[in-house]
């Protein structure tokens, strides 16, 4: 993908939905920030972070009034009671305006050029799911495994 350019106002734009339970706060926004910062954010039309009835109280208030600098490209949809996930990815699937819905763990970081080419290849066939080629970082030591592609070996963070 490194050696392809893509014409980004051919691709359909994205709305992005990440669930969350109790995570932690430098977690949660180091993953909005990096999508936003990798961009292109012209193709985003919003993140959406769904909150499967935390207990935190930083992902209450302080999260709603923070999430205001982004001017509303992120927003907050908080649910009653706890859902499990799959329901909880169902309510953000309600709340995105993009052609095409992507879902991310609330606690990942992405690099530039990671967008283009999965919304290229719906874009080439819309009855397509574009699963991203995904490297782990070991919790304990923030040591990156890069996945060789085929690889299912996963370093599972627990």
């Amino acid at each position: 993908c490194k050696n392809l350019t893509y014409d980004t106002t051919a691709l359909p734009t994205a709305g992005i939905v990440l669930v969350f339970v109790d995570e932690m706060w430098s977690a949660l926004m180091r993953t909005v920030f990096s999508i936003l910062d990798a961009g292109p954010i012209e193709l985003i039309s919003e993140i959406i972070l769904v909150d499967d009835a935390s207990q935190k109280d930083h992902l209450g208030q302080p999260l709603d009034d923070y999430i205001r600098i982004f001017n509303g490209k992120v927003k907050v949809v908080r649910l009653p009671e706890r859902k499990g996930l799959i329901a909880a990815r169902l309510v953000g699937y309600e709340n995105v305006t993009g052609e095409v819905i992507i879902y991310l763990d609330a606690h990942m970081e992405v690099n530039k050029g990671w967008l283009e080419p999965l919304l290229h290849r719906i874009k080439q066939d819309d009855t397509v799911i574009a699963i991203p080629h995904i490297d782990s970082i070991k919790h304990e030591t923030f040591e990156v495994f890069h996945n060789a592609f085929g690889n299912r070996h996963h370093h599972h963070r627990r």
